[in-house]
């Protein structure tokens, strides 16, 4: 892909505006996932699996920090500090689709967890209350064949968004490389063959 060629992040924003959407974007789920490690997951599928919960803080802690270190790192306007950053959205990619395939294997590993969360749910439901132990379990199956399903689909579409996150701000960053004079401390213009390149630097 020719990072040159993109000049717009989602066809209509501008890379700059894009890039700093995209950092907020990552520092909130981080952030999420922060909190959420420790208040949701207690009582769901990462019970009894030690340790889990420490591995996904850990990542969503990097998510955050790499995301706020963009933020930074945008403001500051500074050419090598972008392209740094460049490498941290690809390294928040990786670290999203680990968290996802985590949180995947912990499903479906504690299978029978899920399924006795899901009996004890229903079983204190009214609604439910004529059905047999036995028509419980199939509907906790059906369930739970499906959310892995929606599981999987909510992955692929997690890492298709968050790679092309990360190609807008390599995009962005790919601007300032060849077009910027470091005696001036300005940004020259992107097209190498305007006139203006060598008397006209500007901020991008």
């Amino acid at each position: 892909m020719n990072l040159r060629n993109i000049n717009k992040c989602c066809f209509c924003i501008k890379l700059k505006t894009g890039v700093i959407i995209i950092s907020i974007i990552w520092l909130l789920f981080g952030a999420f996932g922060i909190v959420n490690t420790f208040v949701a997951n207690d009582s769901i599928y990462f019970v009894n699996i030690n340790g889990l919960k420490y591995v996904l803080f850990a990542g969503n802690l990097l998510i955050s920090l790499a995301a706020l270190s963009g933020i930074i790192f945008w403001l500051s306007g500074k050419p090598n500090l972008i392209i740094i950053y460049s490498y941290f959205a690809y390294a928040i990619v990786a670290i999203l689709l680990i968290i996802d395939l985590i949180n995947m294997i912990a499903y479906k590993t504690n299978k029978n967890g899920n399924l006795q969360f899901c009996h004890d749910k229903l079983k204190s439901n009214p609604e439910f209350a004529s059905k047999t132990d036995s028509d419980l379990n199939n509907i906790c199956n059906g369930l739970f064949r499906k959310f892995f399903i929606i599981f999987i689909i909510i992955t692929g579409l997690h890492f298709v968004i968050s790679s092309y996150f990360a190609i807008i701000v390599a995009a962005y960053a790919n601007t300032f490389k060849g077009h910027h004079d470091d005696s001036s401390g300005y940004y020259l213009t992107r097209d190498p063959r305007d006139p203006r390149n060598y008397r006209q630097p500007y901020k991008i």
